[in-house]
């Protein structure tokens, strides 16, 4: 496991990697992990753990049952399980935001939701970008996250919603 992830998520990051692979197969392309961890800046009294799985395809209605599973599961095994938070994405769908995708499956405030908006705009790929840690998974640059952030019309939203959450708490 990465030295960057802090060893009280250690284990529960990588159960979760373990699990969806297992469950899932060739589904999954691979489980970045972004934000407080990912930049040095997990706080274990208030941080969440973001988390964005790549899928190479969609799930199927049987594969979201199967997903919801694996997070109660981790929730009743895991302190922390509770602050994960993440998406769902196919690869199609990488470095565009929710302007620019169909719906995908996400889990936030400790549910599973099946096809909605949640945290994907131009920050989120930067930092996947320029500071993911890849869970045994292929490396954030065979994502080929390349995009114009700076000329994006919603990287300034995009932005004070990051420091609003991340660091105002």
């Amino acid at each position: 496991m990465n030295n960057r992830i802090p060893s009280v998520i250690n284990s529960l990051l990588l159960e979760y990697e373990s699990k969806i692979k297992n469950s899932f197969g060739n589904k999954i392309f691979g489980v970045y992990i972004y934000n407080s961890v990912a930049l040095g800046a997990f706080d274990i009294n208030k941080s969440d753990i973001d988390f964005i799985t790549i899928l190479n395809g969609e799930f199927t209605n049987e594969e979201i049952v199967r997903l919801n599973t694996i997070h109660r599961e981790l929730n009743n095994k895991f302190k922390y399980a509770k602050r994960m938070e993440g998406m769902y994405i196919t690869v199609g769908k990488v470095g565009k935001t929710n302007a620019d995708i169909t719906p995908y499956i996400y889990f936030a405030n400790n549910r599973l939701h099946d096809y909605g908006y949640y945290d994907v705009n131009y920050v989120t790929w930067w930092t996947l970008k320029n500071n993911g840690i890849g869970i045994n998974s292929p490396d954030v640059n065979n994502l080929k996250l390349n995009f114009d952030w700076r000329a994006a019309d919603d990287f300034t939203d995009s932005v004070r919603r990051v420091f609003e959450r991340h660091i105002i708490g």
